[in-house]
């Protein structure tokens, strides 16, 4: 006989249904009444697993939309039929993602309610009747464990966004051990595996990055190797692909409100002994791209600015000033006043000395 289980908290529209229905007429057993998503999952995790579930979807402490996304998550065959007096947007969309047989509105009307079991019914004999060759296995694992990988996966992801590198690989190790303690770690660990990489797939679509080799369904098949550092490895290299895409996308965010800042930085600093390897650091970015985007906006690499910087102090104060080359070299930020000689030259043309002597008449 094909096994039903009814979950709802209203009694009466439970004795609604079952007067309503035709057991009898399409071979079917009520193998129990449930009033929420959590006692039905101890039917579901039992060995008289039910073939169809008629289900609610305002329910308390586990509503039908987490129930629906369970038997999604498990991979489970079972024929689902919503009833719900709330036609909206969260309800049908959850109904239509976990691929609900059929959806009615309350009050119930008995002629569709027949037609939606029988349906149900035919498609579960039929498909006893056909030797199929391959289908993907289920995944039955208890709602606190369950619910346990959810938690995981949701602070894995927050991590991409608020977390670092250090932490993603810590949070995958802890997934990682708990799977280890699991009497059944390689089915946990399929069911992590998807759980995962479907997060990580939602959060590149709506974040707008590339989803990569990112597939939640790499490990559904029997005939592939199951290990659960295998899974974990494959996961935690998706996570840290997605990682390094978003801290790239911050660190060029961050450089281009910190440009005009970067700046203006170098203009009140030129005379200290900095450069691009210290301004970086400073500033949180990467130097390479960094002088990139400086160059690309002010049409010359920041050593080229600091010199030019510098050179023109220079040109000011041999010009207006009775300092001499050497202490016009050290308030530059200059050691070696060989170098800033050499330096000078090469920007001015003509020596310290000369342009001091050439500028020098003209006071």
């Amino acid at each position: 006989m094909i096994k039903l289980l009814i979950v709802d908290d209203e009694i009466a529209s439970i004795k609604i249904i079952k007067a309503f229905l035709d057991f009898e007429k399409y071979d079917i057993c009520l193998i129990g009444e449930a009033e929420n998503g959590v006692e039905a999952m101890n039917y579901i995790q039992s060995a008289n697993c039910p073939d169809i579930i008629i289900t609610d979807m305002n329910m308390p402490l586990m509503d039908g939309i987490s129930l629906l996304q369970y038997l999604i998550d498990c991979q489970l065959s079972i024929k689902t039929i919503v009833i719900s007096g709330y036609y909206d947007f969260p309800y049908t969309h959850a109904a239509i993602k976990a691929n609900v047989h059929d959806y009615l509105l309350k009050p119930v009307d008995p002629e569709k309610l027949n037609a939606a079991v029988k349906s149900c019914a035919e498609e579960i004999q039929e498909a006893q009747q056909v030797v199929v060759g391959y289908q993907s296995p289920s995944i039955q694992i208890d709602l606190q464990t369950y619910q346990a990988i959810l938690k995981q996966v949701d602070a894995l992801c927050s991590m991409l966004n608020h977390g670092s590198e250090t932490h993603i690989n810590r949070q995958l190790q802890s997934i990682r051990e708990m799977l280890r303690e699991h009497p059944q770690p390689e089915k946990t660990a399929r069911l992590a595996y998807k759980l995962g990489s479907e997060a990580l797939l939602h959060y590149c679509i709506e974040g707008n990055y590339p989803p990569g080799q990112i597939d939640s369904t790499a490990y559904d098949s029997d005939s592939k190797a199951l290990s659960v550092d295998g899974m974990i490895d494959h996961l935690s290299g998706l996570y840290r692909t997605v990682y390094k895409q978003v801290q790239g996308r911050k660190e060029k965010a961050s450089v281009k409100t910190s440009l005009e800042e970067i700046h203006a930085y170098i203009g009140d600093s030129y005379r200290k002994n900095i450069r691009l390897e210290s301004i970086a650091d400073k500033f949180f970015v990467n130097k390479e791209y960094l002088s990139t985007l400086f160059h690309k906006k002010y049409g010359e690499t920041i050593s080229e600015y600091i010199i030019r910087l510098k050179m023109e102090d220079a040109k000011r104060q041999l010009q207006y000033s009775d300092n001499t080359i050497n202490n016009i070299a050290s308030s530059l930020g200059y050691t070696d006043p060989c170098y800033f000689n050499r330096q000078f030259k090469k920007y001015a043309g003509v020596s310290p000395g000369k342009y001091q002597k050439e500028h020098s008449r003209r006071r």
